[in-house]
């Protein structure tokens, strides 16, 4: 592939299936590096809260930033920034959210006695 004229902008775009979802769409993310998809022990539960806990933190005060920052940006930098980082980080956001619920409700499970799995993996 030839290289671009000198003053082009290229932007390689690389579609990886389940990589990034679209708003909405955050439990068709992989799950973190170790993370079990079912069940777990009260120390892992205990674990993935803690770890959801501060990706949720982390990444809700880097939009905070990046929107107290885009305040005062020329429209075209907000619009930019609107369509692409920010986005970006409202869904991780958004993600993190959901998984530390689901896990704050998994350990809730487990401290009361409950199979973690659900009523079904009783039967």
């Amino acid at each position: 592939m030839a290289d671009p004229p000198l003053g082009t902008a290229w932007c390689w775009r690389i579609e990886v299936p389940g990589s990034r979802a679209g708003p909405g769409e955050g439990s068709r993310r992989p799950l973190l590096p170790g993370e079990p998809p079912v069940g777990g022990s009260i120390e892992e539960a205990r674990l993935w809260v803690r770890t959801y806990r501060q990706l949720h933190e982390i990444e809700s005060a880097a939009l905070e930033t990046m929107e107290a920052v885009m305040a005062g940006a020329d429209p075209q930098v907000r619009e930019e920034l609107e369509r692409s980082n920010k986005t970006m980080l409202a869904n991780d956001v958004d993600h993190f959210a959901r998984r530390l619920e689901l896990w704050e409700e998994r350990l809730a499970a487990i401290s009361e006695g409950e199979d973690p799995r659900g009523p079904e993996s009783q039967a």
